[in-house]
């Protein structure tokens, strides 16, 4: 077992392991690095979760919604949105 004094944070981690790749473009590095450490911070998480995507965070909300019986008319409203509109 490694000493707790060599463990790296997540950060440090995604920096030391993907930190020198050259993906042709230098944004591209960056996320490399970025992917990598949230991957590490949260190690139980699904990626979704891991990578915050918001479109994935909205799948999840209609997903809810329709569980609940609620009806979504497009898939660019929100559930709130749907409420107001019929509603009114």
């Amino acid at each position: 077992m490694m000493p707790t004094s060599t463990l790296l944070s997540p950060l440090l981690w995604a920096e030391a392991t993907f930190g020198s790749v050259r993906l042709g473009d230098p944004r591209r590095d960056r996320r490399a690095v970025a992917i990598a450490h949230a991957m590490a911070s949260e190690t139980g998480a699904s990626l979704p979760k891991q990578l915050h995507d918001p479109r994935d965070a909205q799948r999840d909300e209609n997903e809810r919604a329709i569980k609940d019986g609620e009806v979504l008319l497009s898939g660019q409203e929100t559930r709130d949105e749907s409420r107001k509109r019929l509603s009114t």
